[in-house]
């Protein structure tokens, strides 16, 4: 059997959550679904579904109910005003805004606590990272990190931005062999963020950014060779951990000129990432 719902509220501003309940009648519309992945956890008390829509929002819902949980629009550093007003033209025309894949950390990978990573996908260039262990609460504070042309969490140059496009594949959220110093015995590092730059940047590189997961403090950001410069971009990723004990080891990713590159993450120095074997794969 086939269930569908609608959401049983509509939250506004930056970021808010509803409890109170709304007939179906009074129910308002939920903008269009069209390239945003849902991504579902049960380990945050609620099992709850995330997915982005083209009215601005990122939205949370109870899966069991349907019921809104909370729904969080980016700041205008990466949905400017001009753009999120236009919802409300009589005349709309229809566009994107938080239209990109969306992924949620396992507590394997990010111990006690959720995080979320979204992308606008064809809504824009950038990106945000949410705290959402308590779907139920969530509040300002849960906003971690936006980036984007415009601002960008610590460690990020200008340059970095201007790398920043339209980014169409789901971002990942993984456990890697960076170690707090030296050796084996030195601790692990938080979880990392790892997504391709997109297509449509002022640069018209190819990156893979890597980023902390909680903070979006810039970790690495490796760059294709300069030969591929150009109207390029990374538009997908996948991560393998090649000898199974939970820490991704490698990188594959295509981008728009029609390579597969590799990148070796499997070191316990982070200034050694690089492109593997030259890159192509």
């Amino acid at each position: 059997m086939v269930t569908a719902w609608r959401p049983t509220c509509l939250a506004s501003g930056a970021e808010k959550s509803s409890t109170a309940d709304r007939s179906a009648t009074a129910r308002p519309p939920l903008g269009d679904i069209v390239h945003s992945s849902p991504a579902f956890t049960a380990e945050t008390g609620t099992a709850t579904i995330f997915v982005g829509a083209n009215d601005g929002m990122l939205h949370a819902f109870n899966a069991a109910t349907g019921r809104e949980l909370f729904a969080y629009v980016p700041s205008a550093n990466l949905i400017p005003d001009d753009k999120l007003r236009l919802l409300a033209d009589p005349t709309y025309n229809h566009r994107f805004y938080v239209d990109g894949p969306v992924t949620v950390s396992t507590r394997a990978k990010t111990p006690g606590k959720t995080l979320l990573v979204g992308t606008l996908g064809r809504g824009g260039r950038g990106l945000f990272g949410l705290d959402v262990t308590s779907p139920t609460t969530f509040g300002a504070s849960n906003v971690k990190w936006e980036a984007s042309p415009a601002s960008a969490p610590s460690g990020w140059t200008a340059d970095d931005r201007s790398d920043l496009g339209m980014i169409l594949n789901k971002p990942l959220i993984v456990r890697t062999n960076a170690r707090d110093g030296n050796g084996n015995n030195a601790a692990l590092l938080p979880a990392v963020a790892i997504f391709g730059n997109g297509i449509n940047s002022a640069s018209g590189k190819g990156a893979l950014f890597i980023v902390d997961a909680e903070t979006g403090v810039k970790v690495r950001k490796l760059e294709l060779p300069a030969a591929t410069a150009g109207g390029n971009g990374i538009t997908s990723i996948q991560a393998w951990d090649e000898d199974g004990d939970g820490l991704h080891d490698f990188v594959f990713a295509g981008d728009l000129k029609g390579n597969v590159w590799k990148f070796d993450l499997n070191y316990g120095d982070q200034s050694k990432w690089n492109l593997a074997d030259g890159g192509y794969d």
